[in-house]
């Protein structure tokens, strides 16, 4: 027993068991990366968001017009209780350093707490405060001044190159098609009311954002928000208010699923290679029971004989595990960062697995080998 062998038998069920526990591995790793992408997303644009806004063009005969006096009467109601509300109106414009050098952007005009209802973070610099106040999207400030720092300078905005001055950009944001303003790092963002945008709001797509505070308020502001626009709009019952982020909870339990269902298979498959290791324990031992009896009969202490018969059959697949372990571990980083997740596995997850996997295949070859040794030297000639 002191020449390590290797068979087809003992590379096949390595490969078998290496395969099982690489595979259980990344299992896990992207099921853990992909919820947390998700929490991180819910998190950054609100799942307790409720958006107010005007139907489809043409969905309805008496077209509804949401109205800054819609989003006033709710700033003077209770929902502040509840969360942080934000009129939001939105208007295709041009943006430039100049009126010669102007690119295509989107201006949102706002009024409230628009950082917390949109969960908006700046880069940089503070939100507008005057009405010449801007701040820009992260993309269109470099398109505009490239390596320059914005703060302080000017742009020129709308079809008038009306002059702002900058103070403030955007933090970016991973951006998803469902959000509402997904092109906000394309973006310039004024106020309002100090604009004088109320005589022009028909140029502007209104609408109004409310994050509450957690889960629990977001009927309770739901209502108080549907109970307003009653008592401000004719047309209230034809307005729409939804929770637009709620498909992404969906998201999340279906993901959890797939991977929760892919890992039940793949620990079914940890547990038949550990029948394997220990068939294949079985055969070997049998083969070896007459190396086995002259050890015993020579004095050898079982410790020694169990220790020895262990290493020579699962040295390999001990190796076997290592090398799906760092394979599974590369993987994962190779797919989570094409795939844009977070690395939320820990530096020690591979030196865990393997010695879970070692104490696994361990167990799984004890039994018959134990039962081998204690036989009687004469039963084993």
């Amino acid at each position: 027993m002191g020449r390590r062998r290797i068979d087809l038998r003992q590379i096949f069920i390595a490969l078998g068991f290496g395969t099982a526990i690489g595979t259980v591995f990344f299992v896990s790793a992207m099921g853990s990366s992909s919820a947390a992408d998700v929490d991180a997303y819910l998190q950054a644009v609100g799942f307790n968001t409720l958006v107010v806004e005007e139907p489809p063009a043409g969905s309805v005969a008496a077209m509804p017009t949401l109205s800054y006096d819609d989003y006033r009467s709710m700033a003077q109601s209770e929902l502040s209780q509840y969360g942080s509300l934000a009129w939001v109106a939105r208007a295709d414009v041009r943006v430039g350093g100049n009126p010669s050098d102007v690119h295509n952007s989107a201006v949102f005009a706002y009024e409230g707490d628009i950082g917390s209802a949109r969960g908006y973070e700046l880069a940089f610099g503070h939100w507008p405060l005057r009405g010449s106040d801007v701040v820009l999207g992260a993309q269109i400030a470099e398109k505009i001044f490239g390596n320059q720092s914005p703060l302080g300078q000017s742009v020129v905005l709308g079809t008038q190159m009306q002059s702002y001055n900058v103070v403030g950009v955007l933090q970016r944001r991973p951006v998803h098609t469902s959000d509402p303003d997904n092109d906000r790092d394309h973006s310039v963002f004024i106020l309002f009311r100090e604009n004088n945008l109320t005589a022009v709001a028909s140029t502007f797509r209104p609408t109004l954002v409310f994050r509450a505070k957690d889960e629990d308020s977001v009927e309770e502001a739901r209502q108080i928000i549907q109970s307003s626009l009653q008592s401000t709009n004719i047309f209230a019952e034809h307005l729409q208010v939804s929770q637009p982020f709620s498909q992404f909870m969906s998201l999340k339990q279906q993901r959890q699923l797939f991977y929760r269902s892919v890992l039940a298979v793949s620990i079914f498959s940890i547990i038949i290679a550990c029948i394997g290791v220990s068939a294949l324990t079985m055969v070997q031992v049998r083969e070896m029971q007459r190396t086995i009896a002259i050890r015993r009969a020579c004095g050898a202490p079982s410790s020694v004989i169990v220790r020895s018969i262990l290493v020579e059959i699962l040295w390999v697949i001990v190796a076997a595990a290592v090398l799906g372990l760092l394979m599974a571990y590369f993987l994962f980083r190779l797919v989570a960062f094409r795939q844009g997740l977070p690395m939320v596995i820990s530096p020690l997850a591979v030196p865990m697995g393997l010695l879970v996997s070692t104490l696994m295949a361990i167990g799984s070859a004890l039994i018959p080998v134990q039962h081998a040794v204690k036989q009687p030297p004469s039963r084993l000639f």
